[in-house]
């Protein structure tokens, strides 16, 4: 195990996509980048991080070739870094239902990388140029807290979840609805490999179960009981080859599960 003093305060983590290594931002002001040896590169100033406990809008996310990585600010701010060189190489400004500026609790790039989903404290989903930071698509207002937007696998599908109302897969072009998963809100998502099915997992409880969908139906696959899972989920994901399913609670429990 290897121990890295690299912050002081609530730290957030991502591995770069070629797993040589991962991105870490706290509450101290800073990011960095970490190769596994040396791990000394700095992609950000300090004091800008913004001072809010429960800062998940502060998770970096990698472009999908791992040249790039980007987070958002308390402001509203989304600003994407050039790792290599360490530099900012482009800044745009997520807006609420009201105009205002609104900061983005979930992002993410697509596989392409040639566009980056933004979700907001107040329910507006984007699709942006992450090239130019130019808006591309706005979806239809959500008016609820953004929790989670998620790109398939082929990039022409964007889900998203929102506290309070149904998940919804979108078309990422004409921002069409596609599908929405009926009683499953407030709730984090994760698309198997081939873009068929989607895992939900609830992030305050409730249901105490990881329910899979028919991407394209909407129709219930599969409900697996977490009867250890009382306050809710922290994270879903997919094996590669779309056999297993990993979670974890938030009181430190996780489960793998045949999918």
């Amino acid at each position: 195990m290897l121990k890295l003093a690299a912050h002081d305060g609530n730290a957030y983590a991502n591995w770069l996509p070629d797993g040589g290594g991962f991105v870490s931002t706290a509450l101290d002001g800073k990011a960095r980048v970490w190769r596994i040896s040396p791990a000394d590169l700095d992609v950000d100033g300090q004091h800008e991080c913004p001072g809010y406990v429960f800062d998940g809008f502060s998770v970096p996310i990698w472009s999908p070739e791992g040249t790039q990585v980007g987070r958002s600010f308390a402001d509203g701010t989304v600003r994407i870094w050039d790792v290599a060189a360490g530099a900012q190489v482009l800044r745009f400004q997520t807006l609420g239902n009201n105009a205002l500026p609104s900061r983005a609790n979930c992002l993410a790039w697509s596989p392409d990388g040639k566009r980056i989903v933004t979700g907001t404290e107040d329910g507006k989903i984007d699709i942006w140029d992450s090239t130019s930071g130019k808006p591309l698509l706005a979806l239809p207002e959500q008016n609820e807290v953004a929790v989670g937007v998620h790109w398939s696998p082929e990039g022409r599908r964007v889900l998203t979840c929102v506290r309070l109302r149904s998940a919804v897969v979108w078309d990422a072009s004409t921002g069409e609805a596609l599908t929405e998963f009926v009683g499953q809100s407030f709730c984090l998502g994760a698309w198997s490999p081939d873009g068929t099915r989607i895992a939900l997992v609830d992030v305050f409880g409730g249901s105490w179960s990881v329910r899979v969908w028919a991407a394209a139906t909407g129709e219930a696959l599969l409900t697996l009981l977490a009867d250890d899972f009382p306050h809710g989920s922290g994270a879903v994901a997919w094996s590669p080859d779309g056999a297993r399913i990993v979670t974890f609670s938030r009181v430190r429990v996780g489960r793998m599960w045949d999918a």
